[in-house]
């Protein structure tokens, strides 16, 4: 029993010293090559900034400055329509304290067309907030005459004069992205009509008198668009036309053909899903007509009311290739009505094309 226990005793300590000779010898290699390789993926001993993706640089350093304007001419704006809010809803609360009814519906009238047309109410003051909403309005296009003028340097004059374009409706509207529609009339072609007359306040005037009238308007349509029309009728009973194009497709969105409004044609009817008859033309003032295309669906809007939608397959829509170019928008009357339109305007909103490209 002894004799084995000696002999577990030598064995274990022959391990042992077995295994410390390997690590020596493994340590000494080690230390004779020197350091190991790292493998080929490994990443080197750099910075730490430097492992950060690299952001590439706009392609063009101005154009990237004007939408960094734009984006800070947003958020300045939705501030001061939130300011501008809060204290309606302010005054609301202090006269409803007192149990007043007709203030409390003069504030909500006015919260009402704020949010719906932009319009200020006369229940709180609005001096801080036109002046704060002047202030943006300077600071923005300034950053367009300052990128207009790099563009012109730089010789890419088309550019510069869609910004100038640009820059005009958004110092009429005082909203960016929009496009006047009639800058890009041929107004002194045969694509448009002597039945359209422009206005000296810049507006037009379309008297079909007994023929149908379309004034087309040159360039790419973007997949996603919004137009915005401001027409008053002036005379007949016959409807305002808009030639929309969509995801390829293009059709008419009638308004107020004796009473009648809705797409022509969705598989070759006029008499389809959209038609609906509704109020369009009043005497107080212009309608705003609002074509809202998306990938989703067509949408047609009168002074900020939805009347009818489309969300069927664009292929269903149908003109009738009045030997119009195909892919172009157009505004038009039926051979029965006269109207005035005050504005007609156009934004992209997604997808390739832009307004304006010959």
């Amino acid at each position: 029993m002894h004799q084995m226990l000696r002999w577990f005793v030598v064995l274990v300590a022959v391990v042992i010293l077995g295994a410390i000779g390997i690590v020596g010898a493994t340590a000494a290699r080690a230390a004779a090559d020197g350091p190991a390789a790292a493998p080929k993926d490994a990443p080197k001993d750099v910075p730490a900034a430097a492992h950060k993706a690299e952001v590439p640089a706009p392609a063009n350093p101005f154009e990237a400055r004007l939408e960094k304007a734009k984006a800070t001419y947003k958020s300045k704006v939705d501030r001061c329509k939130a300011d501008l809010v809060k204290d309606l809803d302010a005054k609301e609360a202090s006269v409803r304290a007192k149990g007043d009814k007709d203030a409390v519906d003069k504030i909500k009238a006015d919260r009402a067309a704020f949010a719906e047309k932009g319009r200020l109410p006369k229940t709180v003051s609005t001096t801080a907030y036109e002046t704060r909403m002047s202030q943006a309005t300077d600071e923005l296009a300034a950053v367009y005459a300052a990128v207009i003028r790099e563009l012109v340097k730089q010789k890419q004059d088309d550019r510069a004069s869609a910004l100038q374009t640009e820059l005009a409706a958004f110092r009429a509207g005082g909203e960016i992205g929009w496009t006047d529609l009639f800058e890009l009339a041929e107004w002194d072609k045969n694509d448009s009509p002597a039945h359209w007359k422009r206005d000296a306040d810049g507006g037009a005037t379309v008297n079909c008198g007994g023929a149908w009238s379309p004034l087309v308007f040159r360039g790419v349509v973007p997949e996603e668009y919004d137009m915005e029309v401001a027409v008053s009728r002036l005379g007949g009973n016959d409807c305002f036309e808009i030639g929309v194009v969509w995801l390829g497709h293009r059709c008419f969105f009638l308004f107020d053909a004796k009473g009648g409004s809705g797409i022509v044609a969705i598989d070759g009817k006029a008499d389809n899903e959209t038609a609906c008859r509704v109020p369009i033309f009043h005497d107080n003032g212009p309608t705003k007509l609002r074509v809202i295309a998306r990938k989703s669906g067509l949408s047609a809007v009168v002074d900020g009311k939805q009347i009818f939608k489309f969300t069927g397959k664009p292929e269903r829509l149908t003109d009738n290739n009045y030997n119009l170019a195909p892919g172009c928008i157009f505004l038009s009357a039926a051979p029965g009505g006269s109207f005035k339109v005050t504005s007609a305007r156009i934004k992209p909103v997604a997808g390739k094309g832009k307004t304006g490209e010959k």
